[in-house]
C-alpha cells in the first residue's frame, strides 16, 4: 500500500451545498477498493484560471489515502464518465509535504509577513529633481 493525495474537482451545479454527500461516496469508494482514508479536506469553491469546457468554477476536495497501486486505475475508470467530477488527479504523498498549507490561518500569515517592510525607506534622503530646491532653471 502506498500513500496518495487525491484531488477531485466537482461541478457545483451537480452537487448540493459543498458536495458533502458526494464526498462521502468517494470515501466509501476508496474503502471498497482496499484503501484507508487518512484525511478529507474541503478546499471550497474556486474560480478556474482557464475554464474547463463551459465551467468557470469548481469545488475542490483533497484526500490523503493509502491504496494499493492497482486501485488507482480502477478509481479513475469509475469516475471517468461521471459528469459530477470535472477533474481527478492522484499524487504520491510524502508526510509533512503540505504542513505549511494546512496550518491554521494565523500561523500561515506569519509565513508571508515581511519584517520591517518600509522601515529603511526615508523620503527625506531622496534627492529632488526639477521641482523647487536650488535649481537655477
Amino acid at each position: 500500500m502506498r500513500k496518495y493525495e487525491a484531488v477531485f474537482i466537482l461541478d457545483p451545479r451537480k452537487v448540493e451545498g459543498d458536495g458533502e454527500a458526494f464526498s462521502d461516496s468517494i470515501v466509501e469508494n476508496f474503502k471498497n477498493n482496499g484503501g484507508t482514508v487518512e484525511r478529507v479536506k474541503n478546499l471550497e469553491r474556486k474560480t478556474f484560471a482557464r475554464p474547463i469546457g463551459r465551467h468557470t468554477m469548481g469545488i475542490y476536495w483533497d484526500y490523503v489515502v493509502s491504496l494499493p497501486p492497482d486501485a488507482i486505475a480502477k478509481i479513475k475508470d469509475q469516475y471517468r464518465l461521471n459528469q459530477t467530477v470535472l477533474r481527478l488527479v492522484f499524487f504520491n504523498f510524502e508526510d509533512g509535504q503540505d504542513d505549511t498549507f494546512f496550518n491554521p490561518p494565523e500561523n500561515r500569515a506569519k509565513l508571508f509577513q515581511e519584517d520591517f517592510f518600509g522601515d529603511s525607506f526615508d523620503h527625506d534622503d531622496r534627492p529632488y529633481r526639477g521641482y523647487g530646491g536650488n535649481d537655477e532653471n
